[in-house]
């Protein structure tokens, strides 16, 4: 009797254009189908690799130069999430808070 895998309870991620409003979606997407599938992303490289893999437009030509240089980001996961948030306009709570406190 031949035992079947169970499906993926997480869908695959959507792709990524480089539209700031969607950017937490896209993180919380790829990073819920790389917890469900951890024995394919073993290592950062993996899970960055599996990040560029999903951008389009905008996204994929601004992570271009990273390829080409070999950047050190391209195998540290946290790293290229900071430097996506950086560049695609993530707004932290943290900032927002600062902000607020300057208006008093």
């Amino acid at each position: 009797r031949q035992v079947r895998p169970p499906s993926c309870p997480v869908p695959f991620p959507e792709t990524f254009n480089g539209e700031s409003a969607r950017l937490p979606e896209f993180i919380v997407q790829t990073a819920s189908y790389m917890l469900v599938n951890e024995n394919r992303f073993c290592n950062d490289a993996m899970k960055v690799a599996f990040l560029i893999s999903l951008l389009t437009g905008e996204a994929e030509e601004w992570v271009v130069p990273y390829i080409e240089m070999d950047s050190p980001i391209l195998s540290d996961y946290r790293a290229f999430l900071d430097e996506m948030k950086q560049c695609f306009g993530w707004d932290d709570d943290e900032d927002d808070d600062e902000d607020e406190e300057d208006d008093y």
